[in-house]
């Protein structure tokens, strides 16, 4: 194959590959907050810090949603925290789902 053709090729798969990977998303709401084993949860807005002191970082997050009709397929749950470094980026998490 000629190596222009291989290359628009290539691009045309990334642009399928790409329109793919989200068909749909939603934000979450009525987010809460406590740390690890604690009862004393807070209301938690997306997009905002927690665990901003040294030793803080185990914390529960609770969170309800239905996932719409509309989400046909898989439905994945991301996280972002927003910040760098090999902690921040390589966070872990269990997800209980009911």
């Amino acid at each position: 194959m000629i190596m222009h053709q291989l290359d628009a090729r290539i691009r045309k798969l990334k642009e399928v590959i790409r329109s793919l990977r989200v068909r749909e998303k939603c934000d979450i709401d009525g987010i809460t907050t406590a740390p690890r084993g604690s009862d004393q949860s807070v209301p938690f807005a997306n997009g905002s810090y927690w665990a901003q002191e040294a030793g803080e970082n185990w914390q529960d997050f609770r969170f309800s949603c239905v996932v719409p009709e509309s989400f046909t397929g898989q439905v994945r749950l991301c996280e972002d925290t927003g910040m760098d470094g090999w902690e921040a980026t390589m966070s872990q998490f269990v997800v209980w789902i009911n």
